[in-house]
């Protein structure tokens, strides 16, 4: 029921969002927007930055896959992207307000576990193994490229197409990562 209700919330939120920006909405408007009153809102959030916060962590939960396999990561990063989309008016509010650390966390926490993906999926493929120390280097060089494509997207409103995106993106990690990960396994054999 708690779930039900977060949720509903943070649709009211997004709503408000169509049409105001963030540094503009009230919890009386949140409440207003989904039907329940301020002690329901309190009950669950100490305030909007807080539903914020869900509303990121929850997106982040359901759009990342589990577990890598071979080529899912540029689905697992067009699925993404495709939901940001359509959640646009929330991403440039949040991008643009004084919660734009929370889009940035949100970013990063994308970023980073796509490139753990890629980084386990190519070592896989080229049977190697490699330290615990390469595997984060790796993937945080990795997930540079990666954080800083899609915080530019944003920032430029994003206007690009989100399959044009990820196809400029992917060869860019497909043929720098694959010969990186060769010479930091034998470097450690």
């Amino acid at each position: 029921m708690a779930q039900n209700t977060k949720s509903e919330l943070a649709q009211g939120l997004v709503k408000l969002l169509s049409s105001k920006t963030l540094n503009n909405i009230t919890v009386s408007d949140i409440v207003n927007a989904s039907g329940y009153n301020r002690q329901t809102f309190y009950y669950h959030f100490h305030d909007v930055y807080e539903l914020i916060e869900w509303i990121v962590d929850h997106y982040a939960e359901q759009n990342l896959p589990l577990a890598p396999t071979s080529g899912s990561w540029t689905k697992a990063l067009l699925t993404v992207v495709n939901e940001m989309l359509k959640n646009k008016s929330l991403v440039l509010n949040l991008y643009s307000s004084v919660s734009s650390s929370v889009m940035d966390r949100y970013l990063y926490k994308i970023s980073r576990h796509l490139t753990n993906m890629i980084v386990t999926a190519e070592a896989v493929r080229l049977d190697v193994s490699l330290s615990d120390g390469d595997f984060e280097f790796l993937s945080r060089s990795a997930q540079y490229i990666l954080h800083g494509f899609l915080n530019d997207w944003i920032r430029d409103g994003m206007r690009e197409k989100p399959e044009t995106l990820c196809q400029r993106i992917d060869p860019l990690i497909r043929v720098t990562l694959p010969p990186a990960i060769a010479y930091y396994s034998h470097q450690n054999a």
